[in-house]
């Protein structure tokens, strides 16, 4: 958990900003698959949910470039387990501490 509260800036935003479009790394066949599964993991992560709440929503607006496009189909299949994963975070019967940066 430390790791990813140190790092400057924060790992998640730069994660989503090497998806989105037009970037040399949404390009690649490799790295979004990668980045992706990534994602996905995080979220189902307990230990580091806390700090991946705040930026669901930009994860959920990066899908959209992958879940209805005719890109391959373990990028699709990673990005409805980010999303899978993002609706399992949001509708935990407590939410994380920092959950109320989203209402």
């Amino acid at each position: 958990r430390a790791p990813l509260e140190v790092l400057d800036p924060p790992l998640i935003p730069r994660l989503l900003e090497l998806l989105a479009p037009g970037s040399a790394t949404a390009a690649d066949k490799a790295a979004p698959l990668m980045i992706l599964r990534g994602l996905a993991n995080v979220l189902a992560n307990q230990d580091v949910r806390s700090l991946v709440v705040p930026h669901v929503g930009s994860m959920l607006d990066t899908l959209s470039n992958y879940v209805g496009s005719d890109g391959s189909v373990q990028a699709r299949l990673a990005a409805c387990t980010v999303l899978l994963n993002a609706c399992s975070l949001l509708r935990e019967p407590t939410p994380p501490p920092d959950a109320e940066a989203l209402a």
